[in-house]
């Protein structure tokens, strides 16, 4: 059985759009170990001003009602809390004021972008943060049409520091042509650091797919650049280490 880390996932009932009641939660994770997942980050949406902005008290009582529960179903997986921040002006107060989660307590922020216009001052803003000690993964990009349409600009972003995270069905459609062949293109190129499930209900494409996604992901970049890619890169952020840090597990 292979070992693999989920890094970007919707599996807290009642937070977001992901699972809707603890039952969900409960299958999700156990569809999930089936397929050989050990660990799995929550990473609920964060939107400011809107309805998806639980502060990190309700989402650790959840996420404490979900690991006792899945205790007593003797499962063995590992829950850690983050978020999907889509990003705003605040996220360095809301960190610090315990409103949102960086990745398992670590100085890594998964961030959404927009999905069709690019941010003009992004640059900026990811430099600040990283000047703060951040470190920043950016949800998807094979998702975003300015990704989609320039590739190139993955580069820029890379040489900054930044991390790029996809998501597994990307690769056999799940979000359509564009975001297939855009994240083809990013892995012949080596732009994606991270990849995961990006996972919202128990009935998801994505249990039955991801066999032949990590096939056809595999053809593309070698079974030990999949192994970094769907667990030794995970892993080395859920413990606050660089990615080019040792794993040893």
């Amino acid at each position: 059985m292979n070992n693999y880390i989920d890094l970007h996932s919707h599996i807290l009932d009642g937070i977001d759009d992901g699972s809707k009641n603890l039952e969900e939660s409960i299958e999700m994770i156990q569809k999930m170990e089936s397929l050989g997942f050990n660990g799995i980050v929550a990473t609920p949406h964060y939107i400011e001003g809107s309805i998806y902005n639980a502060n990190n008290f309700i989402k650790k009582s959840r996420l404490d009602s979900l690991r006792s529960s899945l205790i007593q179903k003797n499962s063995c997986i590992s829950l850690y809390l983050g978020n999907e921040i889509f990003i705003c002006d605040e996220i360095e107060s809301l960190v610090k004021f315990g409103e949102i989660s960086s990745i398992n307590g670590t100085f890594y922020l998964l961030i959404e972008l927009p999905f069709e216009h690019e941010i003009a001052s992004l640059n900026d803003y990811l430099f600040r943060l990283r000047s703060k000690g951040y470190k920043i993964i950016l949800a998807h990009p094979e998702r975003y049409r300015y990704f989609q349409e320039h590739p190139e600009k993955m580069k820029e972003y890379i040489d900054m520091g930044i991390l790029f995270q996809c998501n597994y069905g990307s690769i056999v459609g799940q979000y359509g042509k564009r975001a297939m062949k855009a994240m083809q293109t990013f892995l012949k190129k080596g732009y994606i650091h991270i990849l995961s499930s990006d996972v919202h209900k128990k009935d998801s494409e994505f249990f039955t797919i991801f066999p032949v996604a990590c096939q056809k992901i595999k053809k593309i970049v070698g079974e030990d650049m999949f192994r970094k890619l769907s667990f030794d890169n995970s892993y080395q952020v859920l413990n606050n280490m660089n990615l080019d840090e040792r794993v040893e597990c």
